[in-house]
């Protein structure tokens, strides 16, 4: 069995740039720790080879064995996980799946990987983002998420006008998230046909949704100057899941 044992090896080289570089047009990104990846197995998309430190039956198959040298340095952790996969990303399915989400430049993995969480937790199955948001195969993104975001499906907008209009003519509804503007949210009769759109964490939505979007928000304090995104995402979900069921 082939075993690997620099970190000078170009085969590491490239998994350790692979999550640093991020980007939603590679194919591929690199999970660490035995939970993620038996959350890869059980998902869409497919392992290609698995780095370990210690060989084990299960994952006999493209297995590669690395040292202790090298697991620390892929390793996201103070305490290095001692088994890595590399993984090809499933194809994103284009067709609407709604309710939806759209985050519009969400650039905190955290943040999205608890959205992921909680869009899989009240039945929103997809995800759009906007450029500038984070690439939602970040191992970052992936652990917070517990897995969740393997099985959300995310889509990449290329253009928000464009987007927005197509929606506007499939007559979708479009609820954009405000802290004290806009409908209260417990006053809305959620549709199925709709998409509810979180903003940047610093900035909030752009402009080019007001044209077409609803302004909802969540009643709260009058001292309290904002919930974090995930907070608000996971309300905001809850609600209209309790409302559609």
């Amino acid at each position: 069995m082939k075993k690997i044992t620099s970190t000078r090896n170009p085969e590491i080289k490239y998994l350790k740039k692979l999550d640093e570089r991020g980007g939603v047009l590679d194919d591929f990104f690199l999970v660490e720790g035995k939970k993620i990846v038996d959350e890869v197995l059980k998902s869409k998309h497919e392992i290609l080879k698995i780095y370990t430190v210690n060989y084990t039956q299960k994952y006999s198959k493209n297995t590669i064995l690395i040292d202790e040298k090298v697991a620390r340095y892929l390793s996201k952790f103070p305490s290095p996980s001692k088994i890595f996969a590399l993984c090809k990303k499933a194809k994103s399915e284009d067709a609407f799946s709604l309710p939806a989400i759209i985050l519009d430049g969400v650039q905190n993995p955290e943040n999205v990987g608890g959205i992921a969480r909680s869009a899989e937790s009240f039945g929103f199955k997809t995800i759009y983002l906007t450029k500038g948001s984070v690439d939602p195969f970040k191992f970052r993104v992936i652990r917070s998420s517990m897995g969740s975001s393997l099985r959300v499906n995310f889509i990449k907008i290329e253009e928000i006008a464009d987007f927005l209009s197509s929606l506007h003519q499939k007559g979708i509804k479009i609820y954009l998230t405000y802290k004290g503007s806009g409908k209260n949210i417990y006053q809305l009769t959620p549709q199925k046909n709709s998409v509810i759109v979180f903003g940047n964490e610093g900035h909030g939505i752009s402009r080019e949704f007001e044209k077409y979007g609803e302004k909802i928000t969540i009643p709260m304090e009058d001292n309290v100057e904002s919930l974090n995104i995930l907070s608000s995402a996971s309300i905001v979900m809850s609600y209209f899941y309790q409302r559609l069921k």
